[in-house]
């Protein structure tokens, strides 16, 4: 199993529900990615941004009934929980909720086992 770094992306679950929108999402940085925060019925979900067909960006989407988020340029929808799409698919990163706020898990990069020396 590969490091993960754990990076805060929102200070509570309070601020969280307040900025994404029920089936809707909100374009994030963490770390050097850029982030899809995707909402619906059963909760939040962290995607990359980057739809891989055509490069918009999925936080312009929407979520629908069956767990997807919409691509807003051509509708092409990923699972939010696999990433899976018709074809393409796009990472997912799992969220932590506590009570000192809102964390992503992302892959841990070389760059990040030396960025404490720079």
């Amino acid at each position: 199993m590969s490091k993960q770094t754990r990076v805060q992306i929102f200070s509570s679950r309070e601020e969280m529900e307040n900025r994404v929108d029920l089936n809707g999402a909100e374009r994030i940085k963490a770390a050097c990615k850029t982030l899809c925060i995707a909402r619906n019925e059963n909760g939040f979900y962290a995607l990359d941004d980057e739809c891989p067909h055509q490069g918009a960006s999925l936080a312009k989407g929407f979520c629908n009934n069956e767990g997807e988020i919409i691509c807003p340029w051509h509708h092409h929808p990923f699972n939010v929980k696999t990433g899976k799409g018709r074809g393409e698919y796009v990472d997912v990163y799992p969220l932590e909720i506590t009570d000192k706020g809102v964390f992503v898990l992302l892959p841990q990069s070389a760059w990040d086992l030396f960025s404490d020396l720079f």
